[in-house]
């Protein structure tokens, strides 16, 4: 073990104690650093810790309750994001633009944390360095009252008995093409009680399709009424389509086309199609044409700031909105509103051929929508081909 670090101050918990009713004392070794001088080494004594039913509990914890109220008070949205790396010992714990970053550090002899928001590089001896990230990650997700805009996870190193409290999540990111996705989610979800949307990131081959499929119905179903995703295959979207109401496609390779084949089975209440309830895609690579509104001119109520309202046979309203850097979002509007948008099948203004939910037709379909997509002034401009 080499030789400690000559400048060192012992950070006692009782120096600063945290009481709800008054303001926050933040130690000197969490202030920003603005000076320029060599950093102090910090110190942190080591908590009593006692194992009771798999549940760590910690008696000395000042420091990591303050150090996460700090955090808190500067990031601007509940947005985290849990990371680690065995292989060179440490573990980020992310808060929108923050990292703290819990390493084993051999040269040391202790766990230490780094943080461009911290003065000090502070030292935790005789504590394992998952154990430091998961009561720091604890201690956040208590200021936050263990609810988040969006959890990020790509691991499974996470002290056992952490979470403390089960967890209600608005987005909550994981990708499927990584192998070691099941593992993690099986850490994870047992802590879960609400997920808004899931978003699996990327689907590249036929076994990664299989696996998310598996997840879903594993830790998903039920759970969850929205999922996002980026790169993945037509069928796997469209799978997904079948069993969650609300879509959201980033950067996607699909056609525009074939996610208006979705509104328009909405509209006339087909299988597979009228439980939807939000579609939105992005795709920066193209600028949306608002001469796309064409195909629903005789069904709409108005087109006013990009934004038309239709109705589907079934009475429900939904507003369609097109932006010109690429993006759609298709969503039904619960409240009601005034006036009539007609709604009759003798005035669609588009064929209802070929658009049943027939998975043996998909690849046939996706021929279709690329070649209707070819027809840019109806949908979308490359950007590299002039303006709308």
């Amino acid at each position: 073990m080499s030789e400690k670090p000559t400048q060192v101050e012992e950070i006692s918990s009782s120096n600063s104690v945290f009481v709800a009713e008054k303001p926050i004392v933040i130690p000197l070794e969490l202030v920003p650093n603005t000076s320029t001088q060599t950093p102090t080494f910090v110190y942190v004594p080591h908590p009593n810790r006692n194992l009771m039913s798999n549940i760590i509990f910690i008696e000395q914890t000042d420091y990591f309750r303050n150090l996460a109220k700090y955090i808190c008070r500067l990031a601007p949205r509940r947005n985290i994001e849990y990371s680690a790396s065995t292989e060179e010992d440490w573990v980020l714990v992310t808060v929108c633009h923050i990292t703290l970053k819990f390493t084993l550090d051999y040269e040391a002899g202790c766990t230490t944390l780094k943080c461009s928001h911290l003065k000090h590089t502070i030292g935790f001896p005789n504590m394992h360095y998952v154990f430091c990230a998961s009561m720091l990650f604890d201690y956040i997700l208590k200021t936050y009252a263990f609810r988040l805009m969006l959890l990020k996870v790509s691991t499974d190193s996470l002290e056992i008995g952490f979470p403390t409290q089960n967890l209600s999540i608005e987005i909550f990111c994981f990708d499927c093409s990584k192998d070691n996705i099941e593992e993690v989610l099986s850490r994870w979800m047992p802590h879960i009680d609400k997920v808004e949307q899931m978003n699996i990131g990327n689907v590249r081959s036929v076994e990664q399709h299989r696996k998310c499929l598996k997840i879903f119905r594993t830790y998903f179903e039920g759970k969850t009424e929205s999922w996002a995703g980026e790169t993945m295959p037509l069928s796997l979207i469209n799978e997904l389509r079948r069993m969650i109401p609300s879509t959201s496609l980033q950067r996607t390779s699909v056609p525009i086309a074939h996610v208006f084949r979705w509104i328009k089975g909405w509209i006339i209440g087909l299988q597979g199609y009228k439980h939807i309830t939000q579609v939105y895609y992005n795709n920066p690579a193209f600028r949306m044409n608002k001469g796309v509104f064409r195909v629903f001119l005789k069904i709409m109520d108005d087109v006013e700031n990009s934004e038309l309202i239709l109705k589907n046979f079934d009475g429900k309203r939904a507003k369609l909105y097109v932006t010109s850097y690429g993006g759609l979002n298709f969503q039904v509007i619960t409240k009601n509103f005034e006036g009539h948008v007609n709604c009759d099948p003798s005035r669609l203004p588009f064929s209802t051929e070929n658009l049943a939910d027939d998975v043996s037709k998909e690849l046939h379909y996706l021929g279709l929508d690329y070649a209707e997509g070819q027809n840019f002034r109806d949908y979308a401009t490359p950007r590299n081909q002039g303006n709308n």
